[in-house]
């Protein structure tokens, strides 16, 4: 949801004031929240990120999927390999998990670069 004073709220309000950058959201995000405001702002318009931030311009790309949250790692896993992308980025889960998607998009995917970023990390598109 983007609360404020999480870090996903932090990366948001850098990353929404520049065009290189993209926000793609996967599942549902409270109208209400900054996550919300995002979502339903119109390009180079003000979004309200919360009671004690400030406006932000939205000049990034933003993008909307309709991913379940709860779907399980052998529909995500068939999802990734029909789509076959050039790099994948695994951001969310615990460590065990993340590492199962590696090595299975690794040896699924042998031309797509497959990355567990470190927190706060910059990856070049």
């Amino acid at each position: 949801m983007m609360t404020e004073g999480t870090l996903s709220h932090s990366f948001a309000r850098k990353m929404m004031t520049q065009e290189r950058h993209s926000i793609f959201f996967v599942g549902y995000a409270d109208p209400h929240s900054p996550a919300g405001h995002i979502k339903a702002a119109q390009q180079d318009g003000l979004v309200e990120l919360g009671e004690q931030t400030p406006p932000a311009e939205l000049r990034c790309r933003v993008e909307k999927f309709d991913f379940s949250a709860h779907a399980p790692r052998e529909s995500i896993r068939e999802y990734v390999r029909s789509v076959s992308p050039k790099k994948v980025l695994l951001v969310h889960g615990d460590r065990p998990a993340l590492e199962w998607f590696e090595r299975t998009l690794r040896a699924d995917l042998p031309d797509s670069e497959i990355l567990i970023p470190a927190p706060g990390a910059e990856i070049e598109i």
